[in-house]
């Protein structure tokens, strides 16, 4: 139209924090561009670090990076540079930060660093790995299965079909489990209460259809059972199964249900797996059925890597469609056709893998890649028109290279340039202080790839020292559609065992109880309970584990408020204690015979914990002292007196409970209440008018009683109620 462009492009871009040690930094996408003529820009970076300029964001190096952004459009209008700190956090220790139940079904172990997913969860099967859930006092649970989170910060543990969480369990996160740089979590051992008595909760029903559909899908808050729920769809019987999540039900109606038609549901006894039913049974609601006949439209198509177009679709595609028949890609002067010798369909997207005919000089291949119509989505709307893009291949032959190795845990650990295959061979590595050559044939068992499939970790077996490492040419090789191959390497290495204590202790701590069930002192202090266990190491003990009372369990519960423990050790350096748990008597609000008390999470000085989870009996009587609570004069002048609790025999309490009336102690008698008064004690007068007649009435416990309750615990002394 003539008008010249003077608008400057805008660029968008955010501080950000990014882990120690983790995956490369792409400053790509860092930023964003936009502008008026709608074009595809990318910024360029700039980058520096410690006030000099450097190629990329070194993750393994903790500080600040100032990373500019510049652009310019087609007309050469500059962008205002944009600048932003990205900073790479010091280096931390891998742990378990929590663990926590979310439902009777389900528990959560959250952690503090990005987790290898094949050290949690079997690929296969999803079967749990490197975490046990035991039952205080049985055996481990079996059958439990693994779900990593988005983040790789977080793994939900579900229960086998035939097993709730309702008690009290140690939940253990061994050393096996690894981040994914292949760095080892510490191990962590947590005893957790469980105890679901929330209901589920309805949270939303909903249905799609083209014309019809008969299914329903039903989501809750946790998860619920399928088995026993009775289903009405309009009024019609209907039958109900597991959703595609523990949280879903899918009910299947008798009939169809037309596009568009409103639907009544009705659902009875609907439950979580600890059998709390929903608080509105039957639960009833309705929802329409959503018409959908818009056909799938593509959203975007970018190459990834050297042979792969990638189409995103703004619907889930119907995963069984066969769409090998309706991609193709042309030479970009028709020379030649290509199908895709292979379609993978993941939810909304379609990535087509194609054997390119590259440029023997320049690595690339250029073409127009084209889909037919006729691609579906899940309810079988399908595209109505065909597309075409063309596209441009760049052959890898970069080969990968090792970008770094060092010793740590008792392993060499070697970092590729990009993902890399192992392959394996022979390393060999030179003593060189001694010369001796030392040979390690490479296999599954001795080196294994991290998540990101760029570090390759090696149980060596070297003893300490200083050594050249040679990697043989062809350890690994790349992703590339024709595999790029490493090179020969070699570096110089320090071995030095990974030592956690003077004596590189690697024994558990050991608790013993000297007997089954414990002895219970009540005397030495009079207002608690003390029992206790002994522990011993090897090479020292972890005090702080020691005294920390949530390592502890009572009765399938946490140790009642007040409880502490106590070691008779001299010094911190000590490798034989008794260890002292101090509960209060008056915590102890009815007597438990025979109480599992638990051990578990108790620590060496090394950081090794105790062998799963030690238990033994402990009877702990009730500890709470009965308490007047209240006095009431009855019609006929006798006077209804109540007790916190049941008290042993009425026997004695003439003599600890004082009437008196203007001043004057009342004599007369207790008896056991009936009918309205039961669980309560009837003081009859040897003269009622006196209570009648009192203008002042007071009723006391005298300061030495002797009236107990079942446990034998005295009824609390001098409580004075005024009843008139």
């Amino acid at each position: 139209d003539g008008v010249k462009d003077n608008e400057k492009p805008e660029i968008t871009a955010e501080d950000k924090t990014v882990e120690y040690g983790s995956e490369a930094v792409d400053v790509a996408t860092l930023a964003t561009v936009k502008d008026n003529s709608g074009e595809e820009i990318k910024a360029e970076a700039k980058i520096s670090f410690d006030g000099k300029a450097v190629e990329k964001i070194d993750t393994k190096t903790p500080g600040v990076y100032t990373v500019t952004f510049t652009a310019k459009d087609k007309n050469g209008n500059e962008a205002e540079a944009k600048e932003i700190k990205v900073t790479v956090a010091e280096a931390k220790e891998a742990k378990v930060e929590s663990v926590t139940a979310i439902s009777a079904k389900q528990l959560v172990v959250t952690f503090n660093k990005e987790v290898d997913a094949s050290t949690v969860v079997d690929a296969t099967t999803k079967a749990l790995k490197n975490i046990t859930v035991t039952k205080v006092g049985t055996t481990s649970s079996t059958g439990l299965t693994a779900e990593l989170s988005e983040d790789k910060k977080s793994v939900t543990i579900t229960a086998g079909d035939s097993e709730v969480f309702n008690g009290s369990y140690a939940v253990e996160v061994t050393e096996n489990v690894k981040t994914t740089t292949g760095d080892k979590f510490a191990p962590y051992t947590q005893l957790l209460q469980v105890s679901d008595k929330v209901a589920p909760s309805f949270l939303s029903a909903s249905a799609v259809a083209k014309t019809s559909t008969k299914e329903v899908t039903v989501k809750f808050d946790e998860p619920v059972k399928a088995d026993g729920v009775i289903a009405y769809v309009n009024g019609t019987a209907a039958t109900v199964k597991a959703g595609e999540n523990a949280n879903e039900l899918k009910v299947i109606s008798a009939t169809d249900l037309a596009a568009g038609s409103l639907v009544s549901i009705k659902l009875t006894n609907v439950q979580d797996y600890n059998s709390n039913y929903t608080a509105s049974n039957p639960l009833e609601f309705t929802t329409t059925v959503v018409a959908d006949t818009v056909a799938p439209a593509i959203v975007s198509t970018t190459v990834e890597g050297e042979n792969k177009v990638k189409v995103t679709f703004d619907k889930d595609l119907d995963p069984a469609q066969e769409l090998d028949k309706k991609a193709r890609l042309v030479a970009i002067n028709g020379s030649t056709t290509k199908e895709p010798k292979n379609v993978k369909i993941d939810g909304k997207t379609a990535t087509f893998t194609f054997d390119p005919a590259y440029d023997e000089k320049t690595g690339l291949a250029t073409g127009i890649f084209f889909l037919d119509a006729g691609v579906k989505d899940t309810l079988g709307n399908e595209s109505t028109t065909s597309f075409n893009k063309q596209v441009s291949f760049s052959k890898d032959a970069v080969k990968p290279t090792v970008a770094s190795v060092e010793y740590k845990n008792n392993a060499i650990v070697a970092k590729f340039s990009e993902k890399v295959e192992f392959v394996g061979g022979n390393i060999t590595a030179i003593n060189k202080a001694t010369g001796k050559v030392t040979e390690i044939t490479l296999d599954n068992t001795n080196a294994k790839l991290s998540e990101d499939e760029q570090t390759l970790t090696i149980t060596d077996g070297l003893s300490e020292g200083t050594y050249e490492l040679r990697l043989p040419a062809g350890l690994v090789t790349d992703k590339a559609g024709v595999p790029n191959t490493s090179e020969y390497y070699a570096t110089i290495i320090n071995v030095t065992a990974t030592t956690v204590t003077p004596e590189e202790d690697t024994e558990k701590p050991v608790v013993t109880f000297a007997k089954d069930p414990l002895d219970v002192d009540g005397t030495t202090k009079p207002k608690e309970y003390q029992f206790g266990f002994t522990l011993t190491d090897n090479a020292g003990i972890d005090f702080a584990s020691v005294l920390n009372t949530s390592n502890y369990t009572y009765d399938g519960k946490a140790l009642p408020t007040g409880s502490y423990v106590t070691t008779d050790a001299d010094d911190s350096k000590d490798k034989d204690v008794t260890v002292t748990v101090h509960v209060p008597k008056t915590s102890i609000v009815k007597t438990v015979n025979e109480g599992v008390f638990s051990v578990a999470g108790v620590k060496d000085a090394a950081g090794n914990t105790i062998d799963g989870v030690k238990t033994a009996k402990v009877t702990l009587s009730d500890g709470v002292a009965p308490e007047l609570t209240s006095a009431v004069v009855n019609a006929d002048g006798s006077i209804t007196v109540a007790f916190s609790e049941k008290i042993k025999s009425a026997t004695d309490l003439p003599n600890d409970v004082i009437v008196t009336a203007d001043g004057e102690q009342v004599t007369g008698t207790f008896k056991e209440g009936t009918s309205s008064d039961f669980g309560k004690y009837v003081f009859t007068a040897e003269a009622p008018a006196t209570i009648k007649d009192a203008k002042k009435l007071t009723v006391k416990t005298a300061a030495d009683t002797t009236t107990t309750d079942e446990a034998n615990n005295k009824l609390v002394a001098n409580k004075e109620i005024t009843v008139k």
